[in-house]
């Protein structure tokens, strides 16, 4: 029940919704001069390099806002983007209790 509800509320995530890192582990690897991998839970992708820098940027606890996430691209991206790795794991709603 627990995953199922964490799917659904990164299906209906607000642009407004404050998002962080969370704990599962994440490596970010070196860019290629546009994109930078990521491996989470035994998943590899490529994501754009300002992806890359704002997850970096969450390292330290921050939240921010999902129609912020991703600079440079107009907030309904930003919103997709942040929905995609929120259901991998990688991000978090800000209100959500850690165990």
């Amino acid at each position: 029940p627990r995953e199922f509800e964490r799917l659904a509320s990164a299906d209906s995530l607000a642009p407004a919704a404050l998002l962080r890192r969370s704990p599962v582990p994440l490596e970010i690897g070196p860019s290629d001069g546009a994109r930078s991998a990521l491996l989470v839970n035994g998943h590899r992708l490529a994501v754009p390099d300002a992806v890359a820098e704002a997850l970096r940027g969450l390292a330290d606890g921050r939240a921010v806002a999902a129609a912020r996430f991703f600079p440079g691209v107009d907030e309904a991206r930003s919103v997709h983007v942040a929905q995609g790795l929120t259901r991998l794991g990688v991000l978090e709603t800000a209100d959500r209790t850690r165990s």
